[in-house]
């Protein structure tokens, strides 16, 4: 789950996204819910699909997995803690992406996932492809 990019000279992409995207992302990443019909592998996806639609946000890899975990329903949550073995919440960070990963290869998605892309006025080309958590 590396979130250091730069736009391939050295400087920081974040300098050209306006604080309105970067706000809004970050909030979107906080305040993130599972969905009513949203498996775990979706919500997953959708997830990481979040985290790369900006610049890097600095915030560290064990938060983003936590406010992904928070964010699931109950019933999720305990899936979850079964699948890893005991509670997610104990897994280190690549312990739990390695996990999440294979949920979602294992996913079936029967509905396209939604594309996060910016507004016109806020579209952004970057030079490096997305990280990948």
């Amino acid at each position: 789950m590396e979130n250091g990019r730069n736009c391939g000279t050295g400087f920081v992409c974040l300098a050209f996204f306006p604080i309105s995207r970067i706000a809004s992302l970050r909030k979107e990443i906080h305040d993130l819910s599972q969905d009513e019909k949203e498996t775990l592998g979706t919500a997953w996806a959708r997830f990481s699909q979040l985290t790369h639609a900006g610049p890097d946000l600095s915030i560290p890899d064990h938060v983003l997995l936590q406010h992904f975990w928070l964010g699931l329903n109950n019933d999720t949550s305990q899936q979850l803690d079964i699948t890893a073995g005991g509670s997610f919440a104990y897994k280190t960070t690549s312990e739990g992406v390695k996990l999440l990963d294979r949920i979602l290869e294992n996913t079936s998605f029967t509905e396209p996932l939604p594309v996060v892309q910016p507004s016109s006025q806020e579209e952004v080309s970057m030079a490096e492809p997305p990280f990948t958590l």
